[in-house]
């Protein structure tokens, strides 16, 4: 099991990991106070497996979801609609996952700092081996294959666009996973709703849309 949702309409639900080759290697994941939901439950599915080793500090533990209703007047109401189970089958604990090795705050943000601390946990762990190809973010668009996510990960997705993503996960638009093509559809999609809280993202999208499609990324 990856984890699940526990809803009052939907009951539980757990989501198990597809059939198929796994990753055997051990991988780090940095946490910190703002590591929380989704994050959460990702850090813990690979803790429970015995996959990551958590550097930082503890999580936020934010143990249910939301839901945002728009109300006549203009304002939004937002209810919380369920709870996050971890791969066990309960929920997370609103304590947060502690890290199996603790970093001090004024460390947390010190990514030079954490990355030479990962790489010297996972050489004891499992070897690395001694040459590795730089796959590059220009790579990933040549084989068709640019999506946000892929922005994120090479750290180019704008800082502004950061929040588009959490914005429209209550609209139930996986922004990360989409393309070019995709995020200019939900652009058009946006523009036309009659649906205040979407509509007010069209011209967000629109950017973005413009820079996947636009952009260098060598």
């Amino acid at each position: 099991s990856l984890g699940g949702l526990e809803t009052r309409g939907s009951g539980r639900t757990l989501i198990n990991s597809p059939p198929g080759e796994k990753l055997s290697r051990k991988i780090v994941v940095f946490t910190g106070p703002n590591t929380a939901s989704a994050a959460e439950a990702f850090v813990s599915a690979l803790k429970f497996h015995g996959t990551a080793i958590q550097i930082g500090q503890s999580t936020y533990g934010k143990c249910s979801t939301q839901t945002r209703i728009a109300l006549s007047d203009g304002s939004v109401l937002q209810l919380t609609n369920g709870r996050v189970l971890g791969p066990e089958g309960v929920s997370c604990s609103p304590e947060g996952l502690e890290p199996d090795i603790s970093v001090a705050g004024s460390r947390l943000y010190d990514t030079a700092y954490l990355v030479r601390k990962a790489l010297t946990l996972l050489s004891t762990q499992d070897a690395l081996p001694e040459t590795r190809q730089e796959y590059t973010l220009q790579q990933v668009a040549d084989e068709g294959r640019l999506t946000v996510r892929a922005l994120r990960a090479w750290d180019r997705l704008p800082s502004g666009h950061v929040n588009l993503v959490l914005d429209l996960v209550e609209h139930d638009m996986d922004l990360l996973g989409a393309n070019q093509d995709q995020v200019q559809a939900w652009a058009d999609t946006a523009r036309d709703s009659d649906d205040p809280n979407l509509a007010r993202h069209a011209r967000e999208l629109e950017s973005l849309a413009e820079y996947m499609k636009s952009s260098s990324w060598k």
